[in-house]
């Protein structure tokens, strides 16, 4: 196995994905600042900041990756201590903000519908720092701490929470040079972004079936003999998935690695041909948020615009 051609795969893939994640992200914020941020609605202007925020760490989380770690310590790495800790704080930070901000978009999406909140609503200024502020609070909460106990540290292609020499906690013999305990902040930090990810899941799900019951109230005044329609149901169920779809994609592989490091048995439970494998995974799908969150939003407007001209799907 050639393992200096691996090595240079693994951070040479994120930069790929990295930089399709930048432009799926500039083209979604250009597209909502183009109609006015001041007039966009609560969820146009939470994607807007959703994609500003994937832009910045997408390029020096993902695309710059390794060259921003210590030199040496990974391939082609060429940075320092300031530039792997500012890289781990931009890492740290955009995890626990999209866990936050995904689940608030999910919350406002079932507050139009179950409750009734007007676009008028939501566009005073008290409603929208209510759901702007959270994510950035969290996000600098997660992300600031771990600077002092140098727990930002070279991992497997950028700077993350980690300790150096890699597995020194787990080995009595080798003393940790930095980041001892960070596997605790790591998994802290996983474990939020997971109870985010539940709360997408939970909303979505809420409402599918607010939609439903909507529709089922309607079905009093169908005539004898007219069929029943599921169609917003049945759009909103599969608008849900792609959004869900979304946002967990890039996030699978990550409890699958964080899994692997809490009970792989220091790989005893993995091949090498499986770690390698759940390694390409883990790089070429974390970065890709932006790409897919841009594949989401243009989507409904694509078939929109196609269904207005036909001549679109010829």
């Amino acid at each position: 196995v050639n393992l200096h051609a691996i090595d240079r795969s693994l951070v040479i893939l994120p930069k790929i994905s990295g930089a399709l994640s930048c432009i799926g992200s500039a083209l979604l914020a250009r597209h909502v600042a183009k109609k006015g941020l001041t007039e966009a609605s609560l969820t146009s202007h939470m994607l807007f900041c959703i994609s500003i925020v994937d832009f910045i760490s997408s390029f020096f989380a993902y695309f710059l990756s390794s060259w921003m770690a210590p030199r040496g310590s990974l391939t082609y790495s060429a940075g320092n201590v300031a530039t792997c800790n500012f890289q781990g704080f931009l890492f740290v930070f955009q995890l626990i903000y999209f866990a936050t901000a995904y689940a608030e978009l999910a919350a406002i999406y079932w507050l139009m519908v179950q409750q009734g909140w007007t676009q008028n609503k939501m566009k005073r200024k008290g409603i929208r720092y209510g759901f702007d502020l959270p994510p950035v609070f969290l996000g600098f909460c997660a992300a600031i701490p771990p600077l002092f106990y140098g727990f930002y540290n070279p991992s497997l292609f950028n700077c993350f929470l980690t300790e150096i020499p890699y597995g020194c906690e787990d080995n009595p013999e080798v003393a940790c040079a930095r980041g001892e305990k960070a596997i605790v902040a790591q998994v802290a930090v996983f474990s939020y972004v997971l109870l985010g990810n539940l709360a997408v899941v939970v909303f979505i799900c809420l409402l599918v079936y607010a939609v439903y019951k909507q529709e089922k109230k309607s079905d009093r005044y169908l005539s004898k003999g007219q069929a029943k329609n599921r169609k917003n149901t049945i759009n909103t169920a599969w608008q849900g998935v792609r959004y869900s779809s979304a946002y967990f994609v890039t996030y699978f592989t990550c409890y699958v690695v964080l899994g692997y490091d809490l009970i792989g048995g220091e790989g005893a439970n993995v091949s090498e041909a499986g770690l390698y494998t759940l390694e390409y995974f883990y790089v070429i799908f974390t970065p890709l948020m932006g790409f897919f969150n841009a594949g989401v939003y243009f989507y409904p407007r694509y078939t929109s615009k196609r269904k207005q001209n036909q001549d679109l799907s010829k």
